[in-house]
């Protein structure tokens, strides 16, 4: 499932993103026979996955501040059992020519 969300509140632009998926692995780790090009495989019971959920989440605010400067904050982070958890920030400054 995924959703986002883009408008602004005042002055501030804001663009949200969030995604969560249940991951039941690929068709090697399925359990049952799967094709590889011209071959029909079967599945590898030392590979079986168990299905996992994964939650990402990604936050962007950003501001005019004239002189055509804009400065932003954004924020990300994977939560769950497929990926890494992990984390950022990143703060930005850009100036138009």
């Amino acid at each position: 499932m995924h959703l986002g969300f883009e408008g602004s509140v005042h002055d501030i632009r804001i663009r949200t993103k969030l995604s969560y998926s249940r991951n039941w692995g690929t068709f090697r780790t399925s359990g049952g026979p799967y094709r590889l090009f011209e071959q029909v495989l079967q599945a590898d019971p030392d590979f079986y996955f168990t299905p996992v959920n994964q939650f990402s989440f990604f936050l962007e605010a950003r501001r005019s501040f004239g002189n055509k400067l804009e400065g932003g904050l954004t924020f990300a982070a994977d939560r769950g059992r497929l990926l890494y958890n992990s984390a950022g920030v990143i703060a930005s400054i850009s100036k138009s020519f």
